[in-house]
């Protein structure tokens, strides 16, 4: 297993996470991300970002209200 990259932040009700693993290009861009619905988010960072000789993984998630 490679060495894990571990980052600490705050963020408020309403942000947005995006995580993937390295089967997504890193030439990764917001644009609709940000406001579109979980499944269409995925969907649409697989289907412009996914590398086609490797495997991938897309998690969208919101920061609920405390």
């Amino acid at each position: 297993m490679h060495r894990l990259r571990v980052f600490e932040g705050t963020m408020g009700a309403g942000a947005r996470v995006v995580l993937y693993s390295d089967g997504i290009s890193t030439q990764i861009l917001g644009g609709d991300v940000r406001t579109a619905p979980f499944a269409t988010a995925c969907s649409s960072l697989m289907d412009r970002y996914r590398k086609s000789h490797d495997d991938a993984t897309v998690l969208v998630a919101d920061v609920a209200e405390a």
